[in-house]
């Protein structure tokens, strides 16, 4: 699983998680360039859209994966 990972040295950290049919990139575009740049912005992209080349399987398993990457990077809490 890839990651926009939007202004890395911000302590609040907020999480977008794109919908069925959409991409990290679109959702970036749409939303996380509009917002305030004092927090930091992560946005998995999905199994099965964008440049992923995993296939979907389930919920589940993107959660995971998600929450891998969360501890992986010292992340505790999202806001």
């Amino acid at each position: 699983m890839n990651f926009i990972n939007i202004n890395k040295d911000e302590k609040k950290v907020i999480l977008l998680i794109h919908p069925m049919l959409f991409t990290s990139e679109a959702i970036k575009s749409l939303i996380a360039d509009k917002m305030p740049k004092d927090s930091r912005i992560i946005i998995p992209e999905m199994a099965g859209h964008g440049r992923s080349k995993e296939s979907f399987l389930s919920v589940e398993i993107e959660g995971e994966k998600i929450y891998a990457y969360l501890v992986d990077e010292g992340i505790g809490e999202i806001d």
